[in-house]
């Protein structure tokens, strides 16, 4: 995330006057995933933003499940990463999380 994202994020979220406003990227800022988990760097850049404007929503993937984060400053998260390969394990359940899962895909 460069300066000029951080721009162009902060100008489309000032200037949106819509009820819902919904951020999706590719690696979540707040996940159980054993293999990747949280950016932390890209929460610190982002999150502020979010809480400043108004955000409802955020979608990720990057970790390979599923997962639903209590709401954090108002602000619902989801990690859908499922549709890629499943890994065993991948829930660490550091995260506040009221529901994380990793989908077991039935052999044929």
């Amino acid at each position: 995330m460069d300066k000029r994202q951080l721009e162009w994020l902060e100008k489309e979220l000032s200037g949106s006057g819509s009820d819902w406003k919904i951020a999706y990227f590719h690696h979540p800022i707040y996940s159980s995933g054993s293999r990747h988990g949280s950016d932390l760097a890209l929460r610190a850049a982002l999150e502020p933003l979010f809480v400043k404007y108004g955000v409802s929503l955020v979608l990720a993937g990057h970790d390979h499940f599923y997962e639903r984060i209590k709401p954090q400053a108002g602000i619902h998260y989801f990690v859908i990463g499922g549709s890629a390969k499943i890994r065993v394990g991948n829930v660490s359940g550091e995260q506040p999380q009221p529901s994380g899962s990793i989908a077991t895909i039935p052999s044929r």
